[in-house]
C-alpha cells in the first residue's frame, strides 16, 4: 500500500468533470491507444544547444479544462546544429470518457537548471487515430492559453512533431491495471506490476 501512496503523491491526476464522464460510451469496452512520438522537425530555429522535453495533457474542449495527468517524456539533448531531433518514445493510455471532445495537448519545453520554459505546443485530435504518421505544428504560447476562451493560435514556431496515434487492441487485457485518463510509458511506475516485454509500459522506444 505504501507503493501506491508514494505513486499517487508523485502523479496526481485531475478527474474529468461529471458531465463529461456521463457522456462516455457506457457499456462499451474501453479502447486502448498507443502514441508514438518519433521526432521533431525544424528545431534549427533554436540556433543553440539545449535540453528539451515533451509533455502531454488531456484537454476537454467542451468543458474547457485539463484532466488526467501531465505525462513527461525523457529529457532529450539537442546539439543546436541539426534540423531534426529524434524522440523515439511511446506512451499508452485509455479514456474513461468519450473522445469526441477530448484532445491531447503536447508541449515542448526547454529544461534549464531552475526552470522549464515553454517553446510551443500542438494539439492532437484523439479521433484521428490511424496507422500512419501525423505532423503536428507547434504553435507559439503555452497550453494554459487554452483556458482563455476565444484566443486563437495561428502563429507557429516552425517546429513540427512527427508522431503516430493508433488504437492498440493488445492493451485490452491489461486495461484493469491502467489508471484511466493517464499517459503511461516505461518510466511510469505502476505498483503491483512488473516490467516484462509483454506489458505496455515495458518499452517506450519506437521501432
Amino acid at each position: 500500500m505504501s507503493d501506491w501512496t508514494e505513486e499517487f503523491g508523485r502523479s496526481r491526476t485531475v478527474p474529468p468533470r461529471g458531465q463529461t464522464a456521463r457522456q462516455s460510451d457506457s457499456g462499451r469496452t474501453p479502447q486502448g491507444f498507443k502514441l508514438a512520438l518519433k521526432k521533431l522537425d525544424g528545431v534549427s530555429v533554436f540556433q543553440r544547444a539545449l535540453s528539451v522535453q515533451l509533455r502531454g495533457t488531456l484537454w476537454d474542449s467542451l468543458q474547457h479544462l485539463f484532466y488526467g495527468n501531465t505525462w513527461r517524456s525523457r529529457e532529450q539533448q539537442y546539439s543546436g546544429e541539426e534540423n531534426t531531433l529524434d524522440i523515439q518514445q511511446e506512451a499508452v493510455y485509455f479514456l474513461s470518457v468519450s473522445s469526441a471532445s477530448s484532445v491531447l495537448v503536447v508541449e515542448l519545453v526547454e529544461l534549464t537548471s531552475q526552470h522549464a520554459l515553454g517553446r510551443g505546443f500542438g494539439i492532437l485530435q484523439l479521433d484521428s487515430a490511424s496507422p500512419g504518421d501525423q505532423r503536428v505544428a507547434m504553435c507559439k504560447g503555452t497550453p494554459r492559453d487554452l483556458l482563455t476562451p476565444g484566443l486563437k493560435h495561428t502563429e507557429v514556431t516552425g517546429v513540427e512533431l512527427v508522431c503516430c496515434l493508433q488504437h492498440d487492441a493488445s492493451l485490452r487485457s491489461v486495461i484493469p491495471l491502467l489508471p484511466p485518463n493517464m499517459l503511461i510509458s516505461s518510466h511510469t511506475h505502476l505498483p503491483g506490476t512488473t516490467h516484462t516485454p509483454h506489458t505496455p509500459h515495458s518499452a517506450d522506444t519506437v521501432p
